[in-house]
C-alpha cells in the first residue's frame, strides 16, 4: 500500500514553525534590519492617513491600551514591568522559550487543528487586507516592492549574509544556485596533495559530519 502523502497545510505548518524558530533566534543585527523594515511599512501606511483615520486609530489604540490595563491581573502587571527591564539578551531567550513551546503545541496539533488554525489566520489576513483603504493597499504593495529590490541587490554582494532567511523569503527571480560563493567549479581539477578529483579510489578519507550548530540543531528539532 503506498505511502500517504503529506498535506500541503501540513507542510505549510512545518514551515511557519521553522520560521517562528528562525526568527526568535535570529541576530541583533537582523533582529534590528527587521525592525527597520517595519517600521519603514508602518511609515508608508501612516502617511497615506486621512486626518479622520489618524484619529480613529489613535483613539482604538487608547481603547484597546486602557482595556488591556484594566484586564491585567497582578501578576500580569508585574510581568509588564520585568519585560520594560529586559537586557536583549534576556529578550533573545525569552523569544526562545516560547518558540518552543509554540513548537510543542504545534507538533501535538491534529490535521483538524491545523486546517482550523490555518483557516482563521487566512480569515484574519483577508479582514485587514479588505478594511484597507486604496491608499493605503498601494503604500503596502510600494514598500513591498522597495524591500524585494533591496534583497534582489543584496544579494549579488560576496557574503554568506545574504543567505540569510533565503528559505523563508525565497524569490524566484533570484539565481541562488549560480551564486559565486555557490558555484564551486566542475570537478575537473586535480588536488595537488593527493591527485583525486572525486575520491581517487577512496584514498580521500572526509570526517564525518558532527552534530549540527544552533539555530539549526533546533529547527531539526522541531520541523
Amino acid at each position: 500500500m503506498p505511502r500517504k502523502r503529506k498535506s500541503s497545510l501540513s507542510r505549510v505548518s512545518s514551515q511557519r514553525q521553522a520560521k517562528r524558530l528562525a526568527g526568535s533566534l535570529e541576530s541583533l543585527e537582523d533582529a534590528q534590519l527587521r525592525r527597520q523594515e517595519q517600521a519603514e511599512r508602518q511609515t508608508a501606511f501612516r502617511s497615506s492617513e486621512t486626518p479622520s483615520q489618524r484619529q480613529q486609530r489613535h483613539l482604538e489604540q487608547t481603547e484597546r491600551q486602557a482595556a488591556l490595563r484594566a484586564s491585567e491581573t497582578p501578576s500580569q502587571k508585574r510581568q509588564s514591568t520585568l519585560r520594560a527591564t529586559e537586557t536583549p539578551a534576556q529578550s533573545q531567550q525569552r523569544l526562545f522559550e516560547q518558540a518552543e513551546r509554540q513548537a510543542a503545541l504545534r507538533a501535538a496539533e491534529t490535521p483538524d487543528e491545523t486546517q482550523h488554525r490555518l483557516i482563521e489566520q487566512a480569515e484574519r489576513q483577508s479582514t485587514i487586507r479588505a478594511s484597507e483603504t486604496p491608499e493605503q493597499t498601494q503604500a503596502r504593495r510600494d514598500v513591498n516592492a522597495q524591500l524585494q529590490d533591496e534583497r534582489r541587490q543584496n544579494f549579488q554582494r560576496n557574503n554568506w549574509s545574504v543567505f540569510n532567511d533565503a528559505a523563508f523569503n525565497y524569490d524566484p527571480l533570484i539565481d541562488y544556485r549560480n551564486h559565486r560563493l555557490v558555484v564551486i567549479g566542475l570537478m575537473d581539477k586535480a588536488c595537488r596533495f593527493c591527485s583525486a578529483l572525486k575520491c581517487n579510489d577512496g584514498k580521500v578519507s572526509l570526517p564525518l559530519l558532527g552534530e549540527p550548530e544552533e539555530p539549526l540543531k533546533t529547527l531539526f528539532l522541531y520541523i
